[in-house]
């Protein structure tokens, strides 16, 4: 037999094993990846967290100014063709 059908036999019974499991030790297998997920994950000091909420707030009042001076420079080519 060569390597790729003893792989294929090989995954179709892990597949299989997967299938048997029910559902609610498939639930509890998701909830385990969650939280070795979420044990990798590096959460950022306060210091950074202080940076990216100030960049965040400075970001959204530039947009807020940008739209503004766009909203008020439209008003008044309408009103100026409209009357």
């Amino acid at each position: 037999m060569s390597e790729t059908q003893s792989a294929g036999k090989s995954a179709r019974k892990g597949a299989e094993a997967e299938e048997k499991q029910g559902f609610f030790a498939r639930l509890a297998l998701f909830f385990r990846q969650i939280f070795a997920e979420l044990k990798k994950v590096q959460r950022p000091t306060q210091a950074e967290l202080w940076d990216i909420f100030v960049t965040v707030i400075v970001f959204v009042a530039l947009i807020m100014l940008f739209v503004g001076i766009l909203d008020a420079a439209f008003s008044r080519i309408v009103f100026w063709v409209f009357g």
